[in-house]
């Protein structure tokens, strides 16, 4: 999937979209320079993540927004190593209800069902 910019918490960030992946993820460093508060009580390990599986460092609820959809989601903290971009956007941001994703090989769009579409 396509490299975009992605609003997170107001802030313009380099992002993944990968819309096989069940959680959203931001690396430690990008965190930290947003302050996020981590929830330490949720650190899930990640499997099938690029290196087998990792502990996760914490998760923080953030304003997400790309296309003018805009979601408050979870997201997981994760070590600076473990993904190139500063926020991978999973299926926390791509699947709630009333979101359409619109994709082929060169493009891929959010876009938000209206209330009477739903």
């Amino acid at each position: 999937m396509p490299n975009s910019i992605v609003k997170f918490n107001e802030v313009d960030l380099p992002s993944y979209i990968d819309l096989g992946s069940t959680v959203s993820t931001v690396k430690v460093t990008e965190a930290n320079k947003l302050g996020l508060v981590f929830v330490f009580g949720r650190k899930p390990v990640l499997r099938a993540y690029g290196h087998g599986s990792i502990q996760s460092l914490g998760s923080s609820k953030v304003e997400m927004e790309t296309d003018q959809i805009v979601h408050l989601v979870e997201v997981i903290v994760v070590p600076d190593e473990v993904q190139d971009s500063a926020v991978l956007v999973g299926q926390t941001f791509t699947e709630p209800k009333g979101v359409v994703v619109v994709k082929d090989d060169k493009c891929l769009k959010f876009l938000e069902k209206s209330s009477e579409e739903m």
